[in-house]
């Protein structure tokens, strides 16, 4: 475990909270902060609202011995403090800080573990995309982080609990394939040559086949792939993994000049 510079994260919201009602930043959350443990004791982070001399700003709190402790992000006015904790509890000295009219936000320096998520799909491990070890001579790291953003959501719904649909514009896919979870216009008849939703389209029940103008998907290899890509189902003892485990995704096919 390391501590790292952590301001976006659940405390950021909590301060928040209180910085925006000052009735409220006293007993009543003193409670909620001793509850809080996992952070380095001594070390405060803020948020300057704007620019500021940060050792300026410690003068203002020499009975704890508040000093600078590094310059973490300048143009974000944001900087680590450190205080003598002989002097001040931590839940004081945090409250004592945020309650200037310079600080922006103000939270403890969090501990923080990295934590990743990695499905059990068979052919995850050939995925550098996603997860790059260098497994095929390439370069570690080289990725788009899946396994970390899977630690926080694999997907499926919008923060609204909204189904969210991919359309892949590409030759069609395989409607049917085990490991896809292919979109379904439930509105729709199959094979009654009427356009029962209204939406202008007629037989639309997984997609539309521009090139034809119909709503016949074809087999497409390589719009299957790409579907597979964006929304591959995860953690399901089966082929690979896709950026959104749970995504429906709709095909599109299209006839290219001949």
């Amino acid at each position: 475990m390391k501590t790292i510079y952590t301001f976006i994260c659940a405390a950021v919201i909590v301060i928040v909270l209180l910085l925006s009602n000052d009735s409220i930043t006293s007993r009543n959350n003193l409670s909620n902060f001793s509850e809080d443990t996992d952070y380095k004791e001594g070390e405060i982070i803020v948020m300057f609202k704007s620019p500021e001399d940060a050792v300026s700003f410690t003068r203002n709190y020499s009975s704890i011995n508040l000093s600078v402790k590094e310059e973490l992000v300048k143009d974000m006015n944001i900087y680590l403090f450190q205080y003598d904790i002989q002097k001040s509890n931590s839940v004081d000295a945090l409250l004592s800080v945020m309650r200037s009219d310079k600080v922006a936000i103000a939270q403890f320096n969090h501990y923080f573990k990295e934590r990743v998520v990695i499905p059990n799909d068979t052919r995850f491990a050939e995925q550098w995309d996603k997860n790059n070890t260098g497994q095929t001579g390439g370069t570690p790291d080289a990725d788009i982080d899946a396994p970390e953003a899977w630690d926080i959501s694999t997907g499926g719904t919008t923060v609204f609990g909204d189904t969210i649909v991919v359309a892949i514009v590409d030759g069609g896919q395989q409607i049917d394939h085990q490991d896809l979870n292919t979109w379904r216009n439930w509105a729709e008849i199959p094979a009654n040559g009427i356009d029962d939703d209204n939406n202008g389209y007629i037989d639309d029940i997984n997609g539309w086949n521009a090139g034809s103008n119909n709503g016949t998907i074809p087999a497409n290899q390589h719009g299957t792939h790409c579907a597979g890509i964006a929304g591959a189902k995860g953690n399901n003892n089966l082929g690979v993994a896709g950026v959104n485990w749970n995504v429906k995704t709709m095909p599109g096919g299209l006839r290219f000049g001949d």
